[in-house]
């Protein structure tokens, strides 16, 4: 198999990524013979990880720690431009985890490597894919909400501090940001390269304990899967043949568990929401000194 250099990208809130799913699909694709770059903020977390990883078995892979905080824009791009000093193809860029981190830090780690993929994209027998782990949580409220707008930050600063479940209102608002940005992307990329969002089901792993509102996380524990198998839809968006011999049933497609096409939030289709989105961000990306 040939070499895929890939990140996976982890928010680190100070519990171990043992059992999360980006952990989970790190390990396969190092089974497969993949050179995989773990991307998370602690350097001791990162490489546990690795050495977690190693311990488990990874066959003719490797899995190399690579610093990557996406908590601020700034950061994001650091990790881009010290990552892309380290490989000279991309392959594979799966990109996950409040809208600082779900979506802001990886508008900017996405765009910084974009001229990698692109060139990736151009060597022969290339399978380019930009992977965004969504939810399909961005399906309910208050992201189905019909006055939604992103032409102005005032989406991205909303606390929903009133609302039943503050957290996961929040975390619907940055998903439907996500899977609008990656619809957004598959518009303006190289016409090599497929963009799938994707929802890998409901998925108990450490993070969500300390994330979710108490009554969602209960509900999780209760009924969610294992970061195994929510694993697969990402693999399957990541590597499955299928994709390749279809690119474009896929390009700008929405996945639920195993790799099962389906009809995303109304709002993530709307062109007009994407190019919202799209200006607002650079704009306030350009406000901070990020051009």
């Amino acid at each position: 198999m040939s070499v895929v250099s890939k990140i996976v990208a982890e928010s680190d809130l100070g519990v171990t990524i043992s059992s999360g799913i980006g952990y989970t699909a790190a390990k396969h694709f190092a089974r497969k013979g993949a050179t995989v770059y773990i991307g998370v903020r602690s350097e001791a977390k990162g490489k546990a990880a690795v050495e977690g990883l190693e311990a488990e078995g990874i066959g003719s892979g490797k899995v190399i720690y690579h610093e990557c905080e996406l908590g601020a824009p700034q950061q994001a791009k650091t990790a881009a431009l010290e990552f892309m000093k380290r490989v000279d193809r991309l392959d594979i860029l799966g990109i996950t985890r409040m809208m600082m981190v779900n979506y802001f830090g990886v508008f900017v780690l996405t765009n910084t490597l974009l001229p990698l993929l692109t060139r990736t994209a151009q060597k022969p027998n290339a399978d380019v894919r930009i992977i965004a782990v969504s939810s399909n949580a961005h399906t309910v409220k208050p992201a189905t909400n019909p006055n939604i707008r992103f032409n102005n930050l005032d989406e991205f600063k909303k606390a929903y501090d009133n609302a039943m479940f503050p957290f996961t209102f929040r975390y619907a608002m940055s998903k439907l940001a996500l899977t609008l940005f990656s619809n957004a992307l598959q518009r303006r990329v190289d016409p090599n390269i497929i963009c799938i969002s994707l929802h890998p089901g409901i998925v108990y792993t450490p993070i969500v304990r300390y994330d979710h509102d108490r009554i969602i996380n209960l509900a999780l524990w209760l009924f969610g899967t294992t970061a195994e198998k929510g694993s697969y839809t990402t693999l399957f968006a990541a590597a499955s043949p299928k994709v390749k011999t279809e690119p474009e049933k896929y390009k700008g497609a929405d996945l639920n568990p195993v790799g099962v096409l389906y009809d995303p939030n109304p709002h993530a289709l709307r062109h007009d929401l994407q190019d919202e989105l799209w200006t607002t961000t650079e704009q306030y990306l350009a406000s901070i000194g990020l051009n």
